[in-house]
């Protein structure tokens, strides 16, 4: 007997960020923050 499940799921396309996490990110690179703040 197979184990697989008859059916299959793409994922396509990526996540949308929200501008927090937009703006968390630019502030990491321009060094405003430090990486502990990022979790």
């Amino acid at each position: 007997m197979s184990k697989t499940l008859p059916l299959r799921a793409d994922t396509v396309g990526s996540y949308l960020r929200t501008a927090t996490l937009k703006q968390a990110r630019a502030d990491f690179a321009a060094n405003k923050i430090k990486r502990e703040q990022l979790t």
